[in-house]
């Protein structure tokens, strides 16, 4: 449990009023949708420690119909929410990447803002409880668990609130998919889509760029289509409308793979057509056919919509990663930027894995290395309660792939070398979300025995 001054008790959050009507708000000023679903780990969770309570979601129109279902009320644009409308709310709760610039409203009962490195709580615009966090991972240092107290001792582990889905959403993504890649054999995502301006909405440079080319991309792809016999590839990824660099490097990808299938060789709307929620290239949409059963992974680059919506939706994934290079080690030498490193965005799910990728190496070995991973993380899925054990049997490529702590030891070297180390604490925190550990903790979920310390 990252240490606390406080900590935060439920009972606090709003005072004892039964039934409560809460406010989750999510505003940013860069959109990433990785940023948004590390953060709606508080729905869940509020609804989990909040019964009876109402709550109202407000965050980027593009994000808010992955939650639209019986557990939440009113779906608000944060881009046109009055911030008096704050003071007709029980509790608010501002989950965030920094504290807050601004004083908090006096005429708001409770108003919860948290941080990846703190939060703090306010009744009437005074505080009444505050803590820090040490959690290097900002996936983790975002959810409930980094701040509020675990009721029975341990380190709560919340990976996020799963969505939900209709019967119909869920028979509308299979014909989607049976209309794209016809028969029943698995179908494996490959996801080539990065975040842009456009989609980001703003001119800000991101601190390290992540991407590849769709040459890039073909590159790994055609090696991960030649050794999966038996599956199906489906080149694929939410796009929204308006991003044609994504739609773009969805076409060319798949153009330059032969023998896989492209999520936009569905029918096109005609010209003044509109998109419904559950069409399978919103965000809803591709979730839903995400969780279908064929789809047995995602491999991509770190995106939101691969790692981190795959593992709400119950779904494998490997992120192809920013392995410690010149940038990012610049990027650590400047502690006021925000810190970049393939461990800080890892996410918690032992669904989950990453692949280190040199991007000042990148070339025909490094393309084969990252499609070696691929497959390997990729056994797993077909692995059996009876099989469990078999996944500890390595083979060299697969024993580099959950052995390789490069990004690990760089980062440790700069602490050393800058201002020291936490010790046992921070190597915990970095050994928690590596594929080895994951290893682990699914091979014990298959055998049905405890949880890895």
């Amino acid at each position: 449990m990252p240490e606390n001054p406080e900590s935060l008790s439920v009972a606090a959050l709003t005072a004892g009023v039964p039934g409560p009507r809460v406010l989750w708000l999510h505003d940013t000023d860069r959109w990433y949708l990785g940023d948004f679903l590390r953060h709606a780990a508080w729905l869940g969770w509020l609804g989990a420690h909040l019964p009876g309570a109402s709550m109202d979601l407000a965050s980027h129109p593009a994000y808010l119909p992955l939650y639209r279902d019986d557990r939440f009320d009113a779906h608000l644009d944060v881009g046109d929410l009055d911030p008096a409308a704050l003071q007709g709310y029980d509790l608010v709760v501002v989950p965030s990447s920094f504290p807050p610039a601004d004083r908090p409203d006096p005429g708001v009962r409770r108003l919860l803002h948290t941080w990846d490195t703190g939060w703090a709580l306010h009744a009437r615009g005074r505080r009444i409880a505050g803590g820090t966090k040490n959690v290097l991972n900002y996936f983790r240092a975002a959810h409930p668990h980094a701040l509020v107290a675990p009721e029975k001792g341990g380190e709560w582990d919340c990976e996020g609130t799963p969505f939900r889905f209709t019967r119909q959403e869920r028979l509308r993504a299979a014909a989607v998919l049976s209309e794209l890649v016809p028969g029943d054999r698995p179908v494996l995502i490959y996801n080539p889509s990065a975040s842009n301006p456009f989609t980001r909405q703003t001119d800000v440079l991101k601190e390290v760029e992540n991407c590849l080319g769709p040459r890039q991309h073909a590159a790994v792809l055609r090696q991960i289509v030649q050794a999966l016999p038996g599956h199906d590839v489906l080149v694929a990824a939410p796009v929204k409308p308006g991003d044609q660099a994504n739609a773009e490097n969805l076409l060319a990808v798949a153009a330059a793979t032969p023998g896989v299938h492209c999520l936009l060789d569905l029918p096109q709307l005609p010209e003044g057509g509109r998109w419904q929620e559950s069409d399978p290239t919103t965000l809803r949409g591709f979730a839903a056919l995400m969780a279908g059963s064929r789809i047995c992974g995602s491999v991509g680059v770190g995106t939101g919509s691969n790692a981190h919506l795959a593992a709400l939706t119950g779904t494998w994934s490997l992120s192809f990663e920013r392995a410690a290079d010149e940038a990012i080690l610049d990027n650590w030498s400047r502690p006021e930027t925000f810190q970049m490193g393939s461990f800080r965005w890892r996410n918690p799910s032992p669904l989950t894995a990453i692949h280190l990728m040199r991007w000042d190496r990148l070339g025909e070995a490094e393309f084969a290395r990252a499609a070696q991973a691929a497959l390997t993380h990729h056994q797993a899925w077909h692995l059996s309660r009876d099989q469990a054990f078999s996944a500890l049997d390595l083979t060299p490529s697969a024993w580099l792939h959950h052995t390789d702590f490069r990004d690990e030891m760089a980062y440790l070297r700069h602490l050393s070398a800058s201002r020291g180390t936490d010790g046992e604490h921070l190597v915990r925190q970095l050994y928690r979300d590596s594929n080895l550990h994951k290893l682990a903790r699914r091979t014990q979920v298959l055998t049905g025995r405890a949880g890895v310390a």
